[in-house]
């Protein structure tokens, strides 16, 4: 790591960097890694900085860095990951025991009994369902539907309003008659 520091500087002790946001140099403990500079104009973590003066680069080697990796002079070097500590994950199918498919709750009345009304009522707000919670529902993009579908689907929101949440405290469970609780299994390592 030595003689790898002392050739960098010897070779970049002509170039110039002025630009103090491009440096992404981040060494590690024993190998010197090298990200390209973003396009970005925001300002770098100053931990960075703060990393890369902590571990001995000086700031004029810092900008040294940095023109040669915009040059194409550095490569990126990683550490070598023998295969023998590769994480393989294992795909296994998860029974269905474990987590039975939801049921079908039964209904206290036929769905299609009660068709949509064609001439919905103007919106009236409730406790749950305002004006201002309305405005974050998306109905789609401006006229893409007409003003009597839109009056019909606040109108269908209105009729079943405790089906959605607008705050935490408003948020449910489902119930056990849908369903138990997801098991999920995991690997133990």
């Amino acid at each position: 790591m030595k003689k790898l520091k002392k050739r960098l500087q010897d070779s970049l002790m002509k170039t110039k960097c002025n630009n103090r946001t491009d440096l992404e140099a981040l060494p590690s403990s024993n190998i010197l890694k090298m990200e390209p500079p973003s396009t970005s104009t925001k300002p770098k973590n100053n931990k960075k900085i703060t990393s890369l003066l902590s571990n001995g680069l000086g700031w004029a080697f810092q900008k040294k860095l940095c023109e040669s990796w915009k040059d194409g002079a550095l490569w990126c070097m990683t550490k070598y990951k023998p295969v023998a500590k590769k994480v393989r994950p294992i795909n296994q199918p998860i029974p269905q025991t474990l987590n039975p498919p939801l049921k079908r709750p039964p209904l206290s009345r036929d769905p299609y009994e009660t068709p949509l009304t064609p001439h919905p009522p103007e919106f009236t707000p409730t406790e749950r369902i305002t004006e201002e919670r309305l405005k974050v529902l998306n109905f789609g993009p401006k006229d893409f539907l007409w003003e009597e579908e839109v009056k019909l689907f606040k109108h269908l929101i209105v009729k079943r309003e405790k089906v959605l949440a607008f705050d935490t405290e408003e948020r449910g469970l489902l119930k056990h008659s849908y369903g138990l609780h997801s098991i999920i299994q995991v690997v133990d390592h």
